[in-house]
């Protein structure tokens, strides 16, 4: 399969816990990463046909502040990427925050029976939804 996720395919698959619904599960970190560090992500179908997610930002980052989960910078994408068909599963790492400890989840937009070729926001598929993880916690860097 090939992908145009620039700076977030990650070949190395590290995770623990794994989000409960829909189409694809998403496991997060199994050790806490530290400020600064990378963030890997595993990204797993659990359905039989094809599954789509967003082909250059595919994962929204959220972080707990106040009691309330607050979405982080969000990367701007050209809006005619086409979807990325998933084939099994796939691992992401996205760049840790600089700064910031604390606790976190991503969400995933999936889609199932897309029509390929196009950016999931405009493809025309049969269902719709999204997934969140469990949170995780980033800790402060170590001196």
């Amino acid at each position: 399969m090939t992908l145009s996720l620039p700076a977030l395919i990650l070949l190395v698959h590290r995770a623990a816990a794994a989000s409960q619904t829909g189409p694809v599960q998403i496991e997060i970190p199994a050790t806490p990463p530290e400020e600064g560090q990378a963030i890997a992500f595993g990204v797993h179908e659990t359905v039989d046909g094809p599954v789509f997610i967003d082909g250059c930002a595919p994962l929204e980052i959220e972080r707990k502040t106040g009691g309330k989960w607050l979405t982080t910078a969000v990367k701007v994408c050209d809006s005619q990427v086409p979807a990325t068909q998933l084939d099994g599963d796939l691992a992401f790492s996205i760049p840790g925050p600089a700064s910031g400890s604390g606790a976190y989840r991503v969400i995933l937009t999936w889609g199932t029976g897309c029509a390929p070729g196009f950016p999931l926001t405009t493809a025309i598929c049969e269902q719709m939804g999204s997934v969140t993880s469990e949170p995780f916690v980033v800790a402060p860097k170590t001196k």
